[in-house]
């Protein structure tokens, strides 16, 4: 018997002349018991593919084996392509084992952005509250890149682009943690993407009005072609419309904002039980 397949019985815990029945039997336990366990997938994996290697030799094999009565094959998470249950392994992927200290330390960064978040919610637009916030400071450079980056796509979208980038980087964090299996860092990349609507709102309640003050150190009165949101909604004909437009933006923004806290919320709460069965 080759490396492989010694690697192979090896990891499914199976004598050499195992026959396809004991190794089924033995990669069932195997699945069972790390799902129980809360394992990554990626070691469920290691064991699917020791299971193919092994149901491949024996099947193709030179000694034919008893047959016995046929079972349902066991699929592996996901195996039967729902799209349901994929989305429920990106977004409740089996529960990351952590230390104690890196829970608490978890825990006490949602209490933060759970106060936080409700500031943000409850903060009126015209005020200075979210505007001088450390999460605006974060922001703006996104923004400000968003309008070179989309300037080859013509100067509507230049303008756009700030708005359109602020949004889209916590967005591409979001997808890099689900595909990382963190679903704590989804939900605050998530939180910050409603943040960056709620961020926006007091920009665009401005469009009209013009009295925010703006990078080059001008009003929106003084120079309404440097006001994004002005500059836009005028050549669309819906500047009228700049107060509903803002408050849809922050009420997105507080939507994904309560969305991020409940599933943050639920992470941690799978992640003490976690702790408290060991």
């Amino acid at each position: 018997m080759d490396e492989l397949l010694k690697g192979a019985c090896e990891r499914l815990k199976v004598p050499e002349n195992a026959s396809i029945e004991d190794v089924k039997e033995a990669y069932r336990a195997l699945v069972d018991a790390r799902i129980k366990g809360h394992e990554r997938w990626e070691e469920i994996k290691e064991i699917d593919s020791a299971f193919q290697t092994l149901k491949a030799h024996l099947l193709s094999g030179a000694a034919p084996q008893p047959e016995r009565p046929q079972e349902e094959p066991v699929a592996s998470p996901g195996e039967d392509g729902s799209l349901i249950n994929r989305a429920k392994e990106l977004l409740f992927p089996p529960v990351e084992h952590v230390n104690t200290f890196s829970f608490w330390a978890r825990v006490l960064f949602f209490l933060i952005i759970l106060v936080w978040g409700i500031k943000f919610i409850v903060a009126p637009i015209q005020g200075d509250y979210i505007g001088r916030s450390f999460m605006h400071l974060i922001n703006l450079p996104f923004h400000e890149a968003g309008h070179m980056i989309f300037s080859v796509l013509g100067d509507f979208m230049r303008v756009l682009g700030g708005t359109i980038m602020q949004i889209l980087i916590p967005a591409i964090c979001m997808i890099a943690f689900i595909k990382g299996g963190d679903p704590f860092g989804a939900s605050f990349a998530l939180w910050w993407a409603g943040q960056s609507f709620i961020d926006v709102a007091p920009y665009i309640y401005d469009a009209r009005a013009g009295e925010l003050m703006l990078l080059g150190g001008v009003t929106g009165q003084d120079a309404p072609d440097c006001h994004d949101w002005h500059n836009m909604l005028e050549r669309l004909g819906l500047l009228s419309c700049d107060h509903v437009i803002a408050y849809l933006s922050k009420y997105t923004g507080a939507l994904l904002i309560l969305l991020a806290l409940v599933l943050c919320s639920y992470t941690l709460l799978r992640q003490y039980r976690s702790l408290k069965g060991r």
